[in-house]
C-alpha cells in the first residue's frame, strides 16, 4: 500500500491472528490491503481488493470527521 497521509489502517484480530487493513487510494481506485502478522510478527498479505461500498462510506466518514491534517 503506497504511503499517504490520507491512508487508514485498521489493526484487528481474527482467529487469534494480529491483522492490519489499509484503506488508501490507488489509482483513483480505493483499495484494502490486509496483512496478517505469524509469528515472530512476519508480515503475509492475505488480501488486496477494491473496498465494498460500505468501507468506502467509512472511509469518506473518517476523513470527514476524524482526519487530522494538521
Amino acid at each position: 500500500m503506497p504511503k499517504s497521509p490520507y491512508r487508514l489502517d485498521i489493526e484487528t484480530e481474527r482467529k487469534g491472528e494480529r491483522r492490519q487493513q489499509s484503506f488508501a487510494y490507488v489509482f483513483d481506485l480505493l483499495m484494502v490491503l490486509t496483512v496478517v502478522y505469524l509469528p515472530g510478527d512476519i508480515p503475509h498479505i492475505i488480501s488486496y481488493r477494491p473496498a465494498k461500498r460500505t468501507e468506502r462510506e467509512a472511509y469518506h466518514d473518517w476523513l470527514e470527521n476524524d482526519y487530522d491534517d494538521t
